[in-house]
């Protein structure tokens, strides 16, 4: 990605809040945001999930898509207050997952709820993508060709991710990829949507940076296997030239308690670490509220950036790490805003 690009908002719809502030108050407490389900998993017992508030009777595509709206509209108010200017022409780019809930068949019919939910004079560019084929870092990189090209002045850019349904939950099963109490390796299910607001930087029109985009990518890569373990570190090489000055002291993954991602998270630190920061703050949420799915990158850059507007600061430069079901990993690395003033 060679576009600078500033965060100017963020909104996150999930099992912990309804915003991007009350999430990242409520994940600093340390305290878990999953229940029981109406689900049960292959031998009949009931499971533990993240649900998201306030989606009770909406199932499959809808829900996903009523996920996705509530996280954008948060986003888009949170910008409105600040320049609402930016607004005027504006991208959506959505990242859905999974295939379970959501098809190629129904992304025309997301996309123009999307496109409404913004409530714009002019109606906005949307791309919906299923993050088995494009996750939200490759959405990031292509927002930043859109702001460059001078094609819009803000790219909303965000993921949404449901694991609602018994078919899911009985997938999850089939693949040992349920959190239980026999397979207490696995991930809990979740449900989560999140949206980050990025313009060019130095185009802010008055709203206050939250967070800069040092850089994005993604790359393809194996899941099991030794060979697994070191595409991410390897990723993290090719975005981060020789001198490039980054030590990033928070590092936010999506792994649950997978020994594969855990080892993979394991190389990342050993083998990367002339761009870590001592000591690390190792942020793994989706342990306490569910799996992140689509939703991981822009949920971690949100917490992150409204974090550091709160006045949390653990380290002034983060790295967002994640992987999706295909094996795509995705990394995107952030710096702390030198200042407060708007640009």
């Amino acid at each position: 990605m060679t576009t600078a690009l500033s965060i100017v908002a963020a909104g996150i719809w999930s099992p912990a809040g309804r915003s991007a502030a009350e999430v990242a108050r409520i994940l600093r407490t340390g305290l878990p945001a999953v229940r029981s389900a109406p689900f049960s998993d292959g031998s009949g017992a009931p499971i533990t999930m993240g649900v998201a508030p306030d989606l009770a009777r909406l199932e499959g595509p809808e829900r996903l898509t009523s996920l996705a709206v509530r996280a954008l509209r948060s986003c888009s108010s949170e910008l409105a207050m600040s320049a609402p200017s930016l607004s005027r022409r504006a991208a959506v780019l959505l990242a859905l997952s999974p295939l379970e809930l959501v098809t190629h068949a129904d992304v025309p019919r997301v996309s123009t709820t999307l496109g409404r939910a913004l409530e714009l004079d002019s109606t906005p560019q949307v791309v919906v993508s299923l993050d088995k084929e494009r996750a939200a870092a490759d959405l990031l990189c292509s927002a930043g060709e859109l702001l460059q090209r001078g094609e819009v002045d803000v790219a909303f850019v965000g993921g949404a991710h449901s694991d609602w349904g018994q078919a899911r939950i009985r997938a999850l099963a089939e693949r040992r990829d349920l959190y239980t109490n026999e397979d207490p390796t696995a991930a809990f299910p979740g449900e989560h949507a999140a949206f980050i607001a990025v313009v060019r930087s130095g185009r802010t029109r008055g709203a206050l940076p939250l967070a800069t985009v040092v850089t994005a990518g993604a790359a393809e890569g194996p899941t099991e296997g030794a060979e697994a373990w070191g595409v991410a570190s390897e990723l993290l090489h090719a975005l981060l030239p020789n001198g490039l000055d980054v030590r990033a002291g928070w590092l936010f993954g999506d792994m649950a308690f997978d020994p594969a991602t855990l080892r993979e998270h394991g190389a990342l630190l050993t083998r990367a670490t002339e761009y870590l920061a001592a000591p690390h703050l190792l942020d793994y949420p989706a342990q306490r509220i569910g799996a992140l799915g689509a939703a991981a990158v822009p949920f971690g850059a949100a917490l992150i950036g409204t974090s550091w507007r709160m006045g949390r600061v653990p380290s002034p430069s983060a790295m967002v790490v994640a992987r999706n079901e295909a094996g795509r990993r995705s990394i995107v690395v952030l710096r702390q805003p030198d200042d407060s003033r708007a640009e």
